[in-house]
């Protein structure tokens, strides 16, 4: 299992970034997408 989980909105440039540098440094991860138009974040 993952070490990390990343709770995340493919629109949200941040998760972008943060997806991004897991990937670069072959950090596994576990991803999470939300749906923030339905209240995910909620």
């Amino acid at each position: 299992m993952p070490e990390f989980v990343l709770h995340n909105a493919p629109q949200s440039t941040c998760s972008q970034r943060v997806r991004f540098v897991l990937n670069a440094k072959g950090i596994p991860f576990e991803e999470v997408k939300l749906d923030l138009f339905a209240g995910d974040q909620l």
